[in-house]
């Protein structure tokens, strides 16, 4: 008898896959089975045959797709296929294998760690720039959660509970009862977290192969979960995270009021969102081992056939993320991505990356989170146009320095003084505390004082600036969004809206009659953190990064849908550093955009 060979791959042709074809075996002693090499079971038998096929993607048989994490990157675990070769897999490979091949009877599966050749560089490539093809074509996608945990059996019960009930009801009665009121509401809640802290739901390349799945199973050991039943889970922690009921304890709390990766995941399905605004939404909150992949992972979701960015992983992780930038700004003409470019500090990024001192402004550095919520989002609710029907264009001729972003506008103010945001400990549920308007009206009228004797400061009008006209609106949020199309008629908001708004701020009842305009409210002050209150030297109030300082120049650039912050580095060569998006009154819709009656200027950002 031969002793067992390792697997020879054979090179695929230009528009070949590789799938694993799996037959149940005819007996009970399978053929195909994962043997421990270096440590675990000795071996374990799997109930089907399995080999390896080529096939075509384009004319291939029907295949489902596994989406799991690697975990340890050891292959420590051995395959044996039907032609007595072994293939050396991962640990998380072999326990998917033992539980999802019974779903599958006779077919095909593709699992990546298999049926690429991860020791050819060059097919790795050809092969991971085709996955979101290989996901899209999939006919379901099993998502491998891991080996059942403790709990797993209570929230299985929980939820085939909640999927009876929804024939009678489509509300959430048996969720909330289960995790809130129940008498084991306390062990189930810590159940379903161990589950939704599962790795799986950190990983950056998941992202990808479950929004472009046709139909997704999670599988969590030997349970069989739909996803929607597991956002609508997600959805209703992160709610009743938000409201007051004292039995939660404090770090439920702090866990459950973010929003969980997998809503993000599961709207996106859904709702469109700009390739550079998605990027900052998942690259934060998601692991990668290889830092180039916060934006290789995310390709294939790209919906703008105009943004071409193919991998490339011998080049350095900054200059990968200045060319994906400047891509997207060449390509899209506007300079949306300029939203997302303030980010936290290097040193709070958990990559150990070097960058140059003088790593670009204008370019995100997608290995730190963002620094606030944009102001702008050109999917979203209110669509400013500080400077209407104008793309960024090439400069003729172009700078000699790759890492400059030339910017053509014309410059709309000057910043005379800063006031920061006047704001107590408390959270949003008491919006009095968590947002002192009397306080900030009362600083930003010394400012004015100083500035001009001829002013009218309401607290209306300092509220508008504070929540940038309710620029930040969730736009993945189907319920929030109907409730601010419901609120207002207009893109910003009206002197009636703001009114409902500070008669909804002074009362600090959660609930009553006006409990959805406090919702939004909610929603809207968000756009404050980590931002500054401005005045300009001709009287106008504004809203910026933290990092303004008296002196910076307001700018509006073709292209842009905000003016623009920018701090002068080199006035004689105008070269600026940006600071960021604004808000400034009387210039978010066209108001100063007169470039047939003024010059248009060039600004270098470096």
């Amino acid at each position: 008898m031969f002793a067992p060979k390792m697997h020879i791959y054979t090179p695929l042709q230009h528009e070949e896959i590789r799938v694993l074809r799996c037959r149940r075996a005819s007996t009970s002693t399978s053929l195909a089975g994962c043997s421990a090499a270096v440590k675990g079971p000795a071996f374990t038998a799997l109930s089907h045959e399995i080999g390896i096929d080529e096939v075509s993607l384009t004319a291939c048989p029907s295949f489902v797709a596994l989406s799991y994490v690697w975990g340890s990157p050891n292959r420590d675990y051995q395959l044996t296929l039907c032609d007595n070769s072994l293939l050396p897999i991962t640990k998380s490979v072999a326990d998917a294998l033992n539980y999802v091949l019974d779903d599958i009877e006779d077919g095909f599966i593709w699992i990546d760690q298999i049926c690429i050749n991860q020791s050819d560089t060059e097919e790795r490539n050809q092969q991971v720039a085709k996955m979101g093809d290989i996901y899209r074509k999939a006919c379901k996608v099993f998502v491998w959660l891991g080996l059942e945990g403790d709990g797993a059996e209570r929230v299985d019960r929980i939820f085939q509970d909640f999927e009876k009930s929804r024939v009678d009801s489509t509300t959430d009665t048996v969720l909330r009862e289960a995790f809130i009121f129940s008498l084991e509401a306390h062990l189930n809640r810590q159940a379903m977290i161990a589950i939704m802290k599962s790795p799986w739901f950190e990983r950056a390349w998941v992202v990808q192969e479950f929004m472009l799945a046709r139909k997704a199973i999670l599988a969590h050991g030997r349970f069989r979960w739909h996803p929607d039943t597991m956002f609508l889970v997600t959805c209703l922690f992160r709610d009743i995270g938000r409201e007051s009921f004292s039995e939660f304890l404090d770090h439920e709390i702090s866990y459950l009021r973010k929003n969980h990766p997998f809503q993000i995941m599961q709207n996106n399905k859904e709702v469109h969102e700009d390739f550079h605004s998605l990027l900052s939404r998942m690259s934060s909150d998601c692991k990668v081992s290889e830092p180039r992949d916060l934006v290789y992972a995310f390709l294939a979701l790209n919906k703008d056939p105009r943004i071409q960015i193919r991998p490339t992983y011998d080049v350095p992780v900054y200059r990968v993320f200045i060319e994906v930038a400047r891509t997207i700004i060449a390509t899209t003409g506007n300079l949306d991505i300029l939203a997302v470019a303030p980010r936290q500090s290097r040193h709070e990024s958990h990559f150990s990356v070097d960058f140059p001192e003088n790593f670009p402004s204008w370019a995100p550095n997608w290995c730190c989170g963002l620094l606030s919520v944009p102001l702008f989002y050109r999917a979203g609710r209110v669509p400013f146009k500080a400077c209407p029907s104008l793309s960024w264009v090439k400069p003729d001729p172009e700078s000699d320095n790759p890492d400059h972003l030339v910017l053509q506008g014309r410059a709309i103010g000057i910043v005379y003084e800063t006031s920061p945001v006047v704001s107590g400990m408390g959270s949003r549920e008491r919006l009095i505390d968590f947002v002192r308007l009397e306080e900030q009206k009362a600083a930003l009228r010394q400012i004015l004082r100083r500035v001009t004797s001829q002013f009218r400061l309401t607290t209306q009008r300092v509220l508008r600036v504070c929540i940038s006209d309710g620029s930040f609106v969730p736009h993945l949020s189907k319920t929030v969004v109907e409730q601010d199309i419901k609120f207002r008629q207009l893109a910003g908001l009206s002197e009636a809206n703001l009114n409902s708004l500070l008669n909804v701020y002074e009362n600090n009842e959660q609930f009553g009659p006006r409990s959805f305009e406090k919702r939004l409210l909610w929603e809207y002050v968000l756009v404050l953190r980590n931002r500054r209150l401005f005045v300009t030297a001709d009287g106008r109030i504004g809203l910026t990064q933290n990092c303004v300082k008296a002196g910076d120049n307001i700018i509006i650039a073709r292209g842009s849908a905000t003016p623009l912050v920018i701090r002068a580095i080199n006035e004689k060569k105008r070269t600026f550093r940006l600071i960021g998006q604004c808000y400034l009154e009387n210039a978010m819709f066209g108001e100063e955009c007169d470039f047939e009656g003024r010059p248009i200027s060039s600004f270098i950002i470096a």
